[in-house]
């Protein structure tokens, strides 16, 4: 698996890729429909 890398060229931090992540997750399932179909697939 590669690693991310920031501009500087040190590798940034798993906690940190793993909040980025769940937060984008989140966005996501807030920006679903609110029908029932959209609620189920987002969980």
């Amino acid at each position: 698996m590669k690693e991310e890398v920031k501009e500087d060229g040190k590798p940034e931090d798993l906690g940190l890729r793993t909040k980025r992540f769940a937060l984008r997750i989140i966005r996501l399932y807030s920006r679903l429909p609110k029908s029932v179909e959209a609620q189920v697939m987002g969980k």
